[in-house]
């Protein structure tokens, strides 16, 4: 007899073992290797947004029609960046209807508008505020914070969205890897609960040897066990979380199919 969780994942190398392995797994044992399969999702998101990722569209934190025209990316661009500092007096770089650039700007200018960009001299800070909240971004200067190597107004948002992510990475990564983590124990949840209803509906036939709920669900696990860690494979290698979700599910009702197809759901009888 292997010990737990081995004994779990020895039985994930055949249907028959796979179906013969309902039995094995107690609540508690069932829900730790759920939440360890979650877990196991999840890494290839943490992966891509660490390794991968370099920049977060603009929209995710500030949302204008235009940003900035050629005239501000000149005045941007002269900004004297020392020590991790911009040592300039206070300067309005651009301004429209929706929001302000600047330099060491005042309180009062910052009122104006409902969004701001304000380079102040140890941080720079972006504000937004929509449908009546407000959105606050405050962040040190990187290593890499070069205004000089801003040409265009696209280089600049692009310029944008990669320093707000080298300031707020830790958060981000943090931030994305729960988000759709949650979403992956939805899902998963319901793939597990859901089809182990169905499985334990027959329990009714002569012809299953499915008894208990617990079974269902055992078995739903060791199905989904192997969904799990081909789609985290395949994370690892290509990062795509809707690809990930389909080849979860799509591998767990194949091999589900395989299982009926190979034992009919009935224990082998030995003579």
């Amino acid at each position: 007899m292997q010990t737990f969780p081995l004994n779990y994942f020895s039985h994930l190398n055949s249907p028959r073992r796979l179906f013969a392995g309902r039995r094995q797994l107690s609540w508690p044992k069932l829900s730790l290797i759920f939440l360890f399969l979650v877990a196991l999702m999840v890494m290839p998101i943490t992966m891509y947004y660490t390794n991968q990722v370099k920049a977060i569209p603009m929209e995710q934190f500030l949302t204008v029609h235009q940003l900035i025209d050629q005239d501000g990316v000149n005045k941007f661009s002269e900004l004297p960046m020392e020590n991790g500092q911009i040592n300039h007096s206070p300067i309005t770089i651009y301004q429209n209807n929706e929001i302000l650039i600047g330099s060491g700007l005042t309180k009062e200018q910052k009122n104006e508008k409902n969004a701001f960009i304000d380079f102040a001299k140890n941080h720079w800070t972006i504000q937004q505020k929509e449908q009546g909240r407000i959105r606050t971004y405050q962040m040190n200067y990187q290593a890499s914070f070069n205004p000089e190597s801003v040409r265009t107004p696209k280089e600049f948002q692009a310029f944008l969205e990669q320093e707000f992510y080298a300031s707020n990475r830790p958060m981000i990564i943090l931030s994305y890897s729960m988000s759709l983590g949650i979403i992956l124990l939805i899902m998963t949840s319901f793939i597990l609960f859901g089809a182990s209803f169905f499985l334990w509906l027959t329990r009714k036939s002569r012809f299953s040897s499915i008894q208990t709920f617990k079974e269902s669900a055992n078995l739903m696990l060791n199905v989904i066990g192997v969904g799990s860690i081909i789609a985290t494979i395949v994370g690892f290698f290509y990062f795509d979380f809707v690809l990930m979700l389909g080849i979860q599910s799509t591998v767990s009702v194949l091999l589900l199919l395989w299982i009926f197809a190979k034992t009919g759901f009935k224990d082998e009888v030995k003579a």
